[in-house]
């Protein structure tokens, strides 16, 4: 294999090993990226799915596993432990395709795989065409997420959905074909953020608040070859929560005067570094001051009607 390095914007935080497989790009050409999981042994039936698709690349993680077939790929050797979103981030910047189907390595396809869901996700401008789900007995599982404001604050409910191609808040399990410019456009998902559960809920309401949309397609259909559960994640409170409530909860919207009042240091308190913590946020806050179009509060009624 032929050896050429990368690095991640922020960090040196891993290598790039390709192959001599060259394969021309088509106006809907895609690529598909397989995170591993703990079950790495089952990345090999999915590596057969995935090759007889022809996607214009595979990229893999840390894997001496080479598809038959003349498919590029691109295998990321990392170089540190890295969070479930920074190994999504890792992989869409590196994709040379215009679309990134992302999986893990224990999911099969549970069916055939139409070609015409990269087609709609440009067609329609969406960042992102997440599947229906279904647990290693093939039963599915709820995939119709929505954001909500309860007793406890901020959650995401899930639900059972029907045939029908519908807007969810998030893409569970981080899986799904993503619009790779419009991804990198809204930033990815935060490095900062280490828990997952809070990590894919500070993405997926940052793309409601600037206006992006994400599809559930029931008709691209995944099933998991172990015992992992998506929709049992551990939301526990911690600086992961913070940082996400401070993002988004806590962005005010007054007369399209878009800010991160001080007063919203209080949710800090007890924290080391709280100062300097939000004036990092506060910052990112007015950067982006131009790319929101709703608040919290309205992304959640907007749901709810």
């Amino acid at each position: 294999m032929n050896t050429t390095s990368s690095t991640f914007k922020a960090n040196a935080l891993y290598n790039v090993q390709s192959n001599n497989a060259v394969r021309p790009a088509s106006e809907h050409s895609f690529s598909v990226a397989i995170i591993p999981r703990s079950q790495a042994a089952f990345i090999s039936p999915l590596l057969d799915e995935v090759s007889k698709l022809a996607p214009q690349e595979i990229i893999l993680f840390n894997s001496r596993l080479v598809p038959q077939g003349n498919i590029p790929i691109r295998n990321i050797w990392l170089n540190n432990e890295v969070s479930s979103g920074q190994l999504v981030n890792i992989a869409i910047e590196e994709a040379k395709s215009k679309f990134v189907l992302v999986l893990w390595s224990d999911m099969r396809f549970l069916g055939a795989i139409s070609l015409n869901v990269f087609l709609r996700i440009e067609e329609r401008s969406n960042l992102c065409v997440t599947p229906q789900l279904f647990n290693a007995e093939g039963l599915k599982l709820p995939c119709l997420s929505a954001p909500a404001f309860d007793s406890n604050g901020f959650s995401i409910i899930l639900d059972m959905n029907e045939q029908n191609e519908t807007q969810v808040f998030l893409p569970l399990d981080f899986a799904g074909a993503y619009n790779r410019s419009r991804f990198l456009n809204l930033g990815g998902y935060d490095n900062t953020i280490s828990n997952s559960y809070w990590q894919r809920a500070d993405f997926a309401m940052r793309s409601a608040m600037w206006g992006e949309r994400i599809v559930l397609n029931p008709a691209l259909t995944i099933t998991y070859n172990a015992d992992h559960n998506a929709i049992e994640e551990e939301d526990s409170f911690g600086l992961s929560t913070l940082i996400f409530a401070l993002k988004n909860l806590g962005v005010s919207i007054n007369k399209n005067r878009v800010t991160l009042p001080f007063w919203r240091m209080l949710w800090l308190n007890g924290t080391r570094g709280k100062l300097t913590l939000f004036n990092e946020i506060k910052e990112w806050v007015h950067h982006n001051r131009l790319r929101f179009r709703y608040n919290a509060e309205q992304v959640v009624d907007n749901w709810q009607g």
